[in-house]
C-alpha cells in the first residue's frame, strides 16, 4: 500500500438555518437548513474541481442536506462516513439561546470569560468539544 505524502483537508461548514439567521447557539439541536441551494453555488463551484477520497461528515439533517446541496458524495460514487463526533459544540442549557437573552446571566459572563474553558450548563467545554471532534478526525 502506498503511503501518501501530504493529506489535504477541506472543512465545509453546513448552510443557513433559521437559527444561524436568528442568531441562536446551536450545536446539537437537528434542525434543517432554510433552503438546500441557499448560498452554496460558490461552494459547489469550487469543490467542483476537487477530488475526494473519502467525506466525513457530522450526522445532523443540516449537515447532510448541505452534503445534498453540493452534489456530494452520490455524483462522485465517494463514500461518506457520518460520525456525530463531527458536530459543533454542545452549548447545553444555552441552545436554543441568544446573547439578548443571556447577557445579563452570571453564568454565561463566566462561559464567554473563559473563552471556552468552562463548559456552559449541561454542555461540554473547548477542551472536551476539541478532543471529541480530534477523536473523529483519527
Amino acid at each position: 500500500m502506498a503511503v501518501a505524502e501530504r493529506l489535504a483537508v477541506v472543512l465545509v461548514r453546513h448552510g443557513l438555518t433559521a437559527w444561524n439567521r436568528e442568531r441562536r447557539y446551536l450545536g446539537h439541536r437537528d434542525i434543517e437548513l432554510l433552503d438546500i441551494d441557499n448560498g452554496l453555488d460558490a461552494l459547489r463551484a469550487a469543490l467542483a474541481r476537487l477530488t475526494f477520497d473519502a467525506v466525513y461528515c457530522s450526522d445532523l439533517q443540516r449537515c447532510r442536506q448541505t452534503l445534498t446541496g453540493l452534489g456530494l458524495p452520490n455524483d462522485r460514487g465517494v463514500e461518506t462516513r457520518f460520525d456525530a463526533r463531527l458536530r459543533e459544540l454542545d452549548f447545553g442549557a444555552y441552545e436554543g439561546l441568544r446573547y439578548d437573552d443571556l447577557k445579563h446571566d452570571a453564568g454565561y459572563r463566566a462561559w464567554i470569560d473563559s473563552q471556552g474553558e468552562l463548559a456552559p450548563p449541561g454542555g461540554e467545554s473547548a477542551a472536551a468539544f476539541h478532543a471529541r471532534v480530534a477523536a473523529g478526525m483519527d
